[in-house]
């Protein structure tokens, strides 16, 4: 796994308090999920939602959840301490496609589970981006007026501004496989594996983070019941050209066929430079 961009390493980490704390964590077979599970520390019981239609493959309660529909029917048997809320419309050319349904769910959803978690008395931590950022004035901080430019960052950013008692957590550009959902990794990956043209923005900025790094302090934020914004970042900046040279380094990659291309081609606006403070 990539390891390269780093943040430093959260003081509780292997330091975990064992005790009895009961977490729910949305769209639980995701990508961001399925690091948690890796990470998950002792004397943490977990609850998980699926969307409809979806097998229990897990040793733990999962309920079905969807997120078009009214949240709180579906959590009535649930009696958790903290919810991670990772379930999102996470696609841009989705949320741009279907930008009613970005908002239904990654906004008015959040929503209505800060409402549920706030009559449950259970610690909300919601998952969000730097894409809520229009990307001219980084470094950004996490205190930082956001004004996204696509319909996934203003989606993501509606469901920033309904979580007035828990975390909202930004997420850079996350760096690590899974078993699930592609990310860049096995995007990148699996072109090079078969001899394709692999474009990557040469003016595309961010400050990407390790899944797995990022799944420990996400923990660490949840079981200590933080509150406000935080930023989840790697200490480096790159822009996605450079960050396939280092992929092409890490794996012994050779003659890839990486082409560099301008967000000016971009057929989805995108901020060109969202690099993230961590404070």
């Amino acid at each position: 796994m990539w390891i390269h961009p780093v943040v430093p390493p959260p003081l509780l980490w292997g330091l975990w308090p064992v005790f009895k704390m009961r977490v729910l964590i949305t769209g639980v077979n995701g990508y961001v999920a399925w690091h948690l599970l890796q990470t998950l520390p002792a004397g943490v019981e977990l609850w998980g939602t699926l969307r409809p239609g979806r097998k229990n493959q897990y040793r733990f309660p999962v309920i079905s959840l969807d997120l078009q529909k009214e949240v709180a029917p579906a959590l009535r048997d649930v009696d958790v301490d903290a919810v991670i809320h990772t379930a999102a419309i996470s696609s841009l050319a989705q949320c741009e496609q279907e930008p009613q349904k970005a908002m239904r769910i990654n906004g008015e959803a959040t929503a209505e589970l800060a409402d549920w978690c706030a009559e449950k008395k259970a610690h909300l931590v919601y998952l969000s981006t730097d894409i809520v950022f229009d990307g001219e004035h980084a470094p950004y901080a996490p205190d930082d007026s956001p004004a996204p430019i696509n319909v996934y960052g203003k989606s993501k950013y509606a469901g920033e501004l309904a979580v007035r008692e828990g975390a909202v957590v930004r997420l850079a550009l996350l760096l690590g496989r899974s078993p699930h959902k592609k990310n860049f990794v096995d995007w990148f990956l699996e072109r090079a594996e078969n001899n394709l043209d692999i474009p990557l923005f040469y003016d595309e900025v961010r400050t990407p983070v390790p899944t797995m790094a990022a799944a420990r302090k996400i923990w660490e934020i949840t079981l200590a019941r933080k509150k406000g914004r935080f930023h989840l970042a790697g200490k480096n900046r790159y822009n996605r050209l450079e960050l396939g040279q280092a992929l092409c380094a890490e794996y012994g990659l050779r003659d890839v066929r990486l082409k560099p291309v301008s967000l000016k081609k971009a057929a989805i606006p995108r901020p060109r430079d969202v690099r993230l403070k961590i404070l």
